[in-house]
Order: C-alpha cells, then sequence, then structure tokens
C-alpha cells in the first residue's frame, strides 16, 4: 500500500493514541478535516496492535484521503534490562510497520538513565538505537527524537535527553552523525525552555523530521496550549518550513491542559487546525494573518 505527500503542500494533522480506540479516535477527528496522522503509543505497542491491526488502520487512512506522516513509541527504554528487551521490539515493530506501509518517520523518546546527569546515558542510548538507525537508514526512514523534557533536566531526570540544543549537539552530530536520525520538533518545549523556537527550527531544519503541532505562552503559567492561542509564531514558522524542502508533517498534540473532554477537543483541534491552514495558506501568498 502506497503513500505520496504532495511535495508542494505540508500536510496538517493530529496525533492519535495506538491501540484498541484508534479506530474510534479516527472517526473522531478525520471530520475535522486532518489531512495526516501520527499514530502514537505510550510506554509499550499492545498485542491488539498487529500486522493486521496496522494494515487496518493503513486501510482507513488511505479510504479517508490521510497520509500517515509518523508511528511513535514513546518509553524509557533504558529503564531496566527488562523494559529494554521490550522497547527493543516495539522499536523494531515500528520499522516493521513503516516499511511495509511506507510510512517515512517512527518517533519517539530517546531514552534515559533515570535520576542521572545526561551524559550517563550517551553510551546507552548509541548501543541501544544504533540497530535501530541502521535499520532505517537502509529502509529511507527517518529515526526523530522529540525534544520533550519529561519535567528532566541536564542533572535528573527520566524518559528523554534530547530537550536542549547542547545535547542535539552530541546525538546528531557525534553520538548519530546520519541525517537518518533527527528530531520530532515541538516548539512548545521550546517556549517553556526559553529557547528560541524559530533560530532553533532554522539552525536544525535539515535534521528535523516531524513537528507536532503545541503551543504555550511565554508567560505564567506556561501551560501547553492549541497553536495559535499561545507565543509561538505559527506563520513564520510555516512560511520558513515551506521555502525550505521540509518533507514531513504538522501534526497536533492535543488533550493537555487541565480540562479535557472530547467535544472541548474536537473544538480546538477544529479551530488550530484551520488557523494553521490559514498560516499555510497565507504563507504561500506572503500575506499576513489578521
Amino acid at each position: 500500500m502506497a503513500q505520496f505527500r504532495t511535495a508542494d503542500i505540508i500536510p496538517l494533522g493530529t496525533l492519535v493514541r495506538g491501540g484498541e480506540k484508534t479506530f474510534q479516535a479516527l472517526d473522531r477527528f478525520i471530520p475535522t478535516g486532518i489531512e495526516s496522522v501520527e499514530i502514537s503509543f505510550w510506554d509499550t505497542i499492545p498485542k491488539s496492535a498487529d500486522l493486521f491491526w496496522m494494515e487496518r488502520i493503513a486501510e482507513r487512512c488511505e479510504a479517508a484521503g490521510i497520509y500517515i506522516s509518523a508511528l511513535g513509541i514513546f518509553a524509557n527504554s533504558l529503564k531496566n534490562n527488562e523494559l529494554k528487551t521490550l522497547a527493543k521490539k516495539d522499536w523494531n515493530t515500528l520499522v516493521d510497520f513503516a516499511q511495509r506501509f511506507q510510512i517515512p518517520v517512527i518517533s519517539g523518546f530517546t531514552g534515559r538513565v533515570p535520576g542521572k546527569p545526561v551524559e550517563v546515558s550517551f553510551k546507552p542510548i548509541e548501543d541501544f538505537f544504533t540497530p535501530v538507525a541502521n535499520r532505517c537508514l537502509n529502509s529511507g526512514i527517518k529515526l526523530a527524537f522529540e525534544n520533550c523534557p519529561m519535567e528532566g533536566n541536564k542533572v535528573d531526570g527520566d524518559w528523554n535527553i534530547a530537550f536542549l540544543p547542547e545535547l542535539w549537539e552530541i546525538l546528531f552530530n557525534h553520538i548519530f552523525p546520519t541525517d537518518a536520525v533527527g528530531l520530532e520538533f515541538d516548539p512548545a518545549h521550546c517556549v517553556r525552555l526559553k529557547l528560541p523556537v524559530l533560530d532553533l527550527l532554522n539552525d536544525w531544519l535539515p535534521r528535523i523530521h516531524h513537528i507536532h503541532g503545541k503551543d504555550a505562552s511565554n508567560q505564567p503559567p506556561q501551560e501547553f496550549r492549541f497553536p495559535g492561542e499561545g507565543s509561538v509564531d505559527w506563520l513564520k514558522i510555516m512560511k520558513l518550513i515551506q521555502t525550505s524542502g521540509y518533507a514531513g508533517t504538522i501534526d497536533l498534540e492535543g488533550y493537555h491542559g487541565e480540562f479535557i473532554s472530547h467535544e472541548y477537543e474536537m473544538d480546538n483541534q477544529r479551530k488550530s487546525l484551520n488557523y494553521l491552514k490559514e498560516c499555510r495558506l497565507s504563507s504561500a501568498r506572503g500575506h499576513s494573518i489578521n
């Protein structure tokens, strides 16, 4: 089953959790006008999400004209030996799915040795992900690490270390120098860490393989928001990526904040998706957003 992305239009979509309720979620989101979807798993891939399940997901998306932009597994692959064994299986399953259904990106966290400074995780990350990265390189798939700190910092934390530019230098220029490995860029995390979103996007664009559509305010409280409601200049982002040859998509990451319900979520996802489509159109025409 072949997937094709129109070269001159960046698809806009959303994240959907992988599992038993994926089909129901797709049925909710398709009417909002999504053009792409990232299927993501938390901690592990359930047994129900097998090859037959993935084939049905691909068929559902193809019937709706939706491009599967990425498959994600968000887990700490380095937490202990038991989870490491399970994570190896899950990451290889993502590569298998991506190869079979021509999905261009697999994504997730780097993993981290819990409670230790980031440098302790460099060698374990290299050892764990080198076979995955090699499979990706040989298959034309991109491996992208999200820049979410998961409440961690350079001295202490869990889950992930790909959250600062100085760590990207180590990960992508030294540990994994191939451009098959890069970032799943979420501007909201940059805002919360007081990092310059546009400068980093411009500097790292050749290694950015997927973008999460999430926003945040640079004023307290720095809660996550939908694009168009925070401090990120999405029109400038769109102008930059549309003129750079960016091959990925922007997929909304919702279900954040203190108040969550399906009705609230659908209303805000639809509003945010339309806002990003305005940015895309205005960028192409050289206009501003009123």
